[in-house]
């Protein structure tokens, strides 16, 4: 148990200095800079989630990616972002007291495997570009969006989590780290070592995560950063000055790559996948990051024509 501030849903965001106890229950993942357990609030037997940042010997205090991921959390306020309730600072660990959801998207996958309901699809997908288009409004761009950082309950509301390698950006662009966004889900101006760049970075990881869910299976699947790139390139072809002009430009771009022509019809790679679906994947998946779609544009796609928020009846019997 340890000692906090108050995780009462009233409580302002400067964390009211209350004492409270936490229990850990039980281990339920990994952050991109901790562990995440299951917990509750022994006084008033609330759920959460505790995720547990555990300070480097080489450090003086508090991490500053869990300084940025606070700071970030508590300034996004958002039905489709996780809520950060409270904090809990030990001598040389700090947890994180979040709002504890049933399971990630990834196990939802798993749970209706082959494959989600469209409408299911739909709906989570339109939840996940609704915080997107919050954060990128708030001049956010989350850097590391993956199935297993979106959490879903049995009703179906779909929350964006683990803001450890978030980032506020401006523009025009200022340098940043490319070496951020998991493999499968990492664009292509990061693989080729551009260092500016801005919230399309998200958007092109979401829709390699539409792509799964309307298929069950990572549409770019490389072991290795040039690896991930050809993946890339043998679906939507290798790029040029014509589609992508800063292409020859970027640092690790190269005449020497081996050319692909794009598929001829993404329903080839993308089973199951229908027309509206098709063309709304496509502007995501765009080169070049000035053309590609912006989250708040995606949602003014026909796609998304009425959608609705769709309970998740199997994830009654997932929880732990």
């Amino acid at each position: 148990m340890m000692n906090s501030s108050s995780d009462d849903d009233s409580s302002n965001s400067d964390f009211a200095d209350q004492p409270d106890c936490y229990k850990r229950l039980c281990h339920i993942g990994e952050g991109t800079y901790g562990v995440v357990y299951k917990g509750i609030n022994v006084k008033s037997k609330r759920v959460v989630a505790m995720k547990k940042i555990k300070f480097d010997d080489t450090t003086e205090g508090i991490p500053p990616s869990c300084l940025r991921e606070i700071s970030i959390l508590k300034m996004l306020k958002h039905k489709n972002i996780i809520k950060l309730l409270n904090l809990c600072v030990e001598r040389d660990r700090i947890y994180l007291i979040l709002e504890y959801m049933q399971c990630d998207l990834k196990q939802v996958m798993n749970v209706y495997y082959p494959r989600l309901p469209s409408k299911m699809t739909k709906s989570l997908m339109w939840q996940l570009l609704q915080a997107l288009s919050y954060c990128h409004l708030k001049r956010i761009m989350h850097r590391d969006l993956k199935p297993q950082n979106l959490l879903v309950n049995e009703f179906g509301i779909l929350k964006v989590a683990d803001f450890g390698l978030a980032r506020s950006f401006s523009l025009p662009c200022r340098t940043y780290s490319h070496d951020v966004v998991t493999l499968w889900y990492r664009p292509p101006e990061l693989l080729l070592g551009c260092k500016f760049y801005g919230a399309s970075i998200d958007v092109w990881s979401a829709g390699c995560i539409f792509a799964e869910m309307i298929c069950n299976e990572p549409l770019f699947s490389g072991d290795s950063e040039i690896g991930q790139l050809f993946k890339i390139f043998q679906i939507l072809g290798t790029p040029n000055a014509v589609v992508w002009p800063e292409f020859p430009n970027l640092p690790d771009s190269s005449r020497e790559f081996p050319f692909w022509t794009p598929v001829k019809d993404l329903k080839s790679v993308v089973r199951g996948i229908s027309n509206n679906e098709k063309e709304l994947l496509q502007k995501m998946l765009i080169y070049n990051p000035d053309e590609r779609i912006s989250s708040s544009a995606a949602m003014k796609h026909k796609y998304f024509l009425n959608v609705s928020v769709e309970n998740l009846e199997k994830l009654k019997r997932t929880d732990k």
